[in-house]
This record gives structure tokens, C-alpha cells and sequence, in this order.
């Protein structure tokens, strides 16, 4: 779709004789704040505003059955949360804000083919810092539990790492409760 225009709404709405409060009942939307969008009161609304109008306008809310792809996007939103990544970090490089990005995702199970791949970037740059972490310390895989309790607090006491612990504690959760 790319950028939504105001003046593309406005003009949709009152070419179609749609009111205010027509709109207003059928999303949520108030009354008042279409009103002033429509007289040119609000001329930056947010971003969500005109998604709702435009898809208020065009019809374009559309509910995505394809369980691949909404499948991905619950994959993405999971690995989100355990990253500690908010909707603005993994909408980096998009024409979208954070919060946009959020309702496609969730709301709607469907962003643009195009978005995929910056979005997988952006979840991508966590994990590697997180791997570099472990390849700076320099020592083998197997030898990795027993570094861990010889150096428990110096390690604490580090972010990275904390957040390294807590993202693999939280993947270790999830595969076990999506194998019961």
C-alpha cells in the first residue's frame, strides 16, 4: 500500500457521502476526532487514524486464512518478545511506525511481502550480538556450563549476557510446552 495520503481519505469519504458519525460507529474512532480531520483542523493524524480510515474507506481489513503466513507473523511477534525488541525495533527500514507495524502483525496477520525481509533483518542483529557474545569468550561449546558457574556473577552483572540467559530460558519454555 506505502504511505497512506490524508487528502486520498478525505477526498474517498466525502466523494462517498460518508459521515463522521457513520464512521465513528463502526470503528473506534470518536465522532469529534473525524470531524476534525475532515475540516482540516488535524492535519497530521496519526498514522493508526488513517489506517483505520483507509480501511474503513477502501474495505481493505482483511483477514488473512493462509496459516503459513500467519503462522510466520505469530513466529515473528514470539521472537519479539523473547528478543526484547519493541514493534519500533523491528520496524527499522520500514515506511511504518512500530505501532502500525504491531496492528499488521497482530491485528491483522498480514504486512507486506516486501516487510519480511527487513523485519527478519531487524530480528536477525539481536541474535547475532547475542552469538558474538559467546564467540568472544573464546572457549568450546561443551566447555560453556562449566565457564558459566565458574563465572556466575561477573557474568550477572553484564546485559548482554543477561539477556542472552533469559532468551534462551524463555526458547527452552516454549519448546517444551509446544511439545506437550
Amino acid at each position: 500500500m506505502g504511505k497512506i495520503d490524508l487528502q486520498e481519505i478525505i477526498k474517498g469519504i466525502k466523494d462517498n457521502g460518508i459521515t463522521a458519525y457513520e464512521i465513528s460507529k463502526n470503528t473506534p474512532l470518536s465522532e469529534v476526532g473525524i470531524n476534525k480531520i475532515l475540516s482540516g483542523v488535524s492535519k497530521n493524524p496519526r498514522e493508526t487514524t488513517l489506517l483505520v480510515l483507509y480501511d474503513y474507506l477502501f474495505g481493505s481489513v482483511e483477514v488473512n486464512n493462509n496459516k503459513q503466513e500467519v503462522d510466520q507473523l505469530k513466529e515473528i511477534n514470539t521472537q519479539r518478545k523473547i528478543q526484547g525488541l519493541t514493534w519500533a525495533d523491528l520496524a527499522k527500514g520500514l515506511p511504518i511506525t512500530g505501532n502500525a507495524l504491531r496492528m499488521a502483525i497482530v491485528d491483522r496477520n498480514k504486512v507486506q511481502p516486501e516487510y519480511l525481509p527487513i523485519i527478519k533483518q531487524n530480528l536477525n542483529i539481536k541474535e547475532k550480538t547475542q552469538v558474538t557474545l559467546l564467540e568472544n569468550l573464546q572457549i568450546e561449546e561443551s566447555n560453556i556450563p562449566t565457564y558459566i558457574i565458574e563465572n556466575e556473577d561477573k557474568l550477572m552483572n553484564n546485559n548482554t549476557f543477561r539477556l542472552w540467559l533469559t532468551t534462551k530460558i524463555q526458547e527452552g519454555v516454549i519448546k517444551s510446552l509446544n511439545k506437550e
